[in-house]
């Protein structure tokens, strides 16, 4: 057992050190085209997967929720920043509040606002505007915890009361604005600004790198514009004991709207999600192939110009099995420094893509999770073992040709 052992550590040895010395002097040009063919799918594969997770997110999801009243063809969030309003949303949500059935509801209100952070950076960021409740501080995808409970400036049904000032972002959007706990964040083009009381983590993991804003309703409504008709996007319902009562009486709150249940929300998304989760399945399809053919040609060449040395291995006495683990340990070195060139590569590209849309929309599209460093190491070597026996074929059809000369 030790033995055998010794000799499998002996080989995989001698496998990495063939693999170095061919990528580090120069006379490997087969074997960096392998890396690079592996590499190259890992990192487009990567990268798709990134930005259909980030548009899959629903920026708008909140975990306590059970309704959600939408205009028609806007259950998006994201379609709802350009979609028709709700009006008078704050008495109406007042009204509800007052049912047996429902614990708390609160318009919310999204749209993108530039801020400027204290060093002079300018960021546009994904504004919601809520109701914060002391019991209920999961309506919004962020925590609403560090706002006051209410909605101080919107005082009897004017908006004369008390201006807070309060928000709270997300960690995406205090890196970039250079903020933290306490810094005041100007909103450009008024006279406004916000101070922030606190900064979250997005409750989905594919909002992690989007710059959100949680603040009062009415305070945003000022900024936008939105307190002329008392507007919001859509209003979000808590209730105790959720019912087709409950819903009905949602679903005449306002003519052509539709009630969102929790379980619709998440069909919902899970339709939006199809077309991305379709692109990422197709990305990982292609990719396997196209890496697959680019490693089996590219190193069955490298066997093919390797005669010589399994040559010499044949006369010092290295069995073919022996030589074959060779070939797959060489493989798997390969596969590895593909998966970590892919993955570096995958970084940069995201970052770029992210910069472009940041400057196109405002918002970054991709999402940097560093699970997809396993993952993109995991499809790598998953190539290098599908190319693994095609590979063992060329080695095993080319022994009859081995001769010493």
């Amino acid at each position: 057992m030790g033995s055998r052992l010794s000799r499998w550590t002996g080989l995989l040895g001698v496998g990495w050190r063939r693999v170095h010395y061919r990528l580090s002097h120069g006379g490997g040009r087969q074997t960096l085209i392998s890396v690079l063919g592996i590499a190259l799918p890992v990192a487009v594969l990567l990268l798709v997967a990134s930005v259909s997770l980030g548009l899959a997110a629903d920026p708008s999801a909140g975990d306590e929720a059970d309704y959600w009243v939408v205009p028609e063809g806007a259950s998006s969030a994201v379609m709802n920043v350009e979609s028709a309003q709700l009006g008078s949303v704050h008495p109406t949500a007042a009204r509800l509040t007052e049912r047996d059935d429902i614990a708390h509801t609160s318009p919310m209100l999204i749209d993108f606002v530039q801020l400027e952070g204290p060093n002079g950076e300018r960021v546009y960021v994904l504004a919601i505007g809520v109701i914060p409740s002391a019991e209920y501080d999961g309506i919004a995808p962020l925590s609403t915890e560090g706002l006051q409970p209410g909605d101080p400036y919107y005082a009897d049904g004017g908006y004369n009361g008390t201006w807070t000032g309060e928000a709270v972002i997300s960690e995406s959007a205090a890196t970039e604005l250079g903020a933290d706990s306490g810094t005041e964040l100007t909103v450009r083009g008024t006279s406004r600004s916000f101070t922030t009381t606190a900064v979250r983590t997005p409750r989905s993991a594919g909002l992690t790198q989007l710059p959100i804003l949680v603040a009062h309703l009415s305070e945003l409504q000022a900024i936008t514009g939105a307190q002329q008709q008392d507007s919001a996007s859509q209003l979000v319902v808590v209730a105790d004991q959720p019912s087709a009562e409950t819903e009905q009486a949602l679903a005449g709150l306002y003519p052509k709207t539709t009630v969102e249940t929790r379980g619709g929300m998440l069909s919902q998304q899970g339709t939006d999600s199809r077309l991305p989760t379709a692109m990422a399945l197709a990305a990982l399809i292609i990719s396997m192939t196209t890496g697959v053919l680019l490693v089996s040609t590219a190193f069955g060449f490298e066997l093919a110009a390797d005669s010589k040395g399994r040559q010499l291995m044949a006369a010092l006495g290295i069995a073919g099995r022996s030589r074959a683990g060779i070939i797959g340990t060489e493989l798997g070195v390969v596969s590895l420094y593909g998966g970590g060139l892919g993955v570096g590569i995958w970084g940069i590209g995201a970052l770029v893509v992210n910069r472009l849309a940041m400057a196109r929309f405002g918002a970054p599209v991709a999402t940097l999770d560093p699970r997809f460093v396993p993952f993109g190491i995991g499809v790598a070597m998953l190539i290098g073992l599908l190319s693994l026996p095609y590979l063992l074929i060329v080695d095993w059809r080319s022994r009859g040709e081995v001769t010493l000369r």
